[in-house]
């Protein structure tokens, strides 16, 4: 059984949040695909916390990297790098994990956030809100 990183409590299969310290679970990329993370970190900055993003190397045919935020844990895909992992790392869908997908929905929504433009991580300009796929919950610019 997974533990939560910050409190240690068992973590409930198909969770992202710890129900007692309501600390968030990273993403678990190794789940996926191999990846390491890079010694030097980018100069890009999380738009959600004003923190420096890590440079994370996706081992794939074609390595990628992306940037990841160590701690709010949000993931950022330079242009054509999210189809990228899409195609390569997803699976045909044979089968929907609907309690997993309902515990994610009860995490977004746990409590009510205000919708507000964020600053790009490259730029620091305020980005469009476009939902990736028209209907996805990934907001991309």
């Amino acid at each position: 059984m997974a533990r939560c990183t910050s409190c240690s409590a068992p973590l409930a299969a198909n969770t992202n949040r710890c129900p007692y310290c309501l600390t968030r679970s990273d993403v678990d990329l190794h789940a996926k695909l191999p990846y390491r993370l890079e010694k030097q970190n980018t100069h890009r900055i999380c738009p959600n916390c004003d923190k420096p993003l890590q440079t994370v190397r996706l081992n794939m045919a074609e390595p990628i990297f992306i940037e990841r935020c160590h701690t709010c844990y949000g993931l950022f895909f330079d242009k054509g790098e999210i189809e990228l992992l899409l195609n390569s790392a997803v699976s045909h869908v044979t089968s929907i994990n609907i309690d997993h997908i309902d515990n994610i929905n009860k995490d977004r929504y746990h409590k009510p956030q205000k919708i507000r433009y964020v600053k790009c991580p490259e730029c620091q300009r305020h980005m469009n809100r476009v939902n990736f796929g028209k209907r996805s919950g990934v907001v991309v610019d």
